[in-house]
């Protein structure tokens, strides 16, 4: 499948996503008008024929009015709908991948959480292209949600100032957050033992864990 015929089929599953997601959102009207974009550059790209080779990447001249005017209702679209969603669109036509800057975050928590985020959106992105609509639609709507996700962690990232990082049971035995990995309160008993994770010592605090006594001060 060249890649104008890619485009094509990202963008008509696409808008099938955003209409059924449009429900859920406030500013249901300019969802709506951003589906009926898609459609239209999908029905576009779909009698393009296959480009010529060697064709350098880019945006179809004929197309470039439809592109630029879904940027531009994209400034506008309620919060629940990330805007980089519509670069999976315009990737094959570009040659350019979905790529997210590093956040950098000050916690170790949030590190965490980009890194499993960044994991689940390169798993869901490879879906994105499989032969049956069904799972190339689910990837999608799957990647909305994930990088929903990720624009809501890169605010978090952007307020939340340096803290430090304590470490907890998982599971149902914890009722002390531990400022040292290795102290015995938190590795001991293995019977009750099912691993750790760290996280800010806020959210400990949050979660009515107390400081414990035992580790070294």
């Amino acid at each position: 499948m060249h890649r104008y015929a890619v485009a094509s089929r990202r963008a008509r599953l696409l808008a099938d996503v955003l209409r059924t997601r449009a429900i859920d959102l406030n500013d249901r009207s300019t969802v709506l008008l951003i589906t009926e974009y898609l459609e239209m550059i999908a029905a576009r790209l779909h009698c393009y024929p296959a480009p010529a080779t060697p064709e350098p990447n880019g945006i179809p001249r004929n197309l470039a009015p439809d592109i630029d005017a879904l940027a531009r209702h994209q400034a506008s679209i309620p919060v629940g709908l990330s805007v980089r969603i519509f670069e999976y669109v315009t990737a094959p036509l570009t040659g350019m991948p979905v790529e997210l800057a590093p956040l950098n975050p000050a916690s170790d928590y949030l590190a965490t959480q980009e890194r499993r985020l960044l994991d689940a959106i390169a798993v869901m992105a490879v879906r994105v292209d499989d032969e049956s609509d069904a799972v190339a639609h689910s990837a999608l709507a799957g990647l909305l949600s994930l990088h929903n996700r990720h624009d809501r962690l890169a605010h978090l990232a952007a307020v939340t100032p340096a803290e430090r990082s304590v470490h907890v049971r998982t599971g149902t035995y914890r009722r002390a957050y531990h400022p040292h990995a290795a102290c015995p309160a938190l590795t001991g008993k293995r019977r009750t033992y099912s691993g750790q994770e760290s996280m800010p010592e806020r959210m400990a605090r949050a979660e009515g864990l107390t400081l414990c006594r035992r580790c070294p001060a």
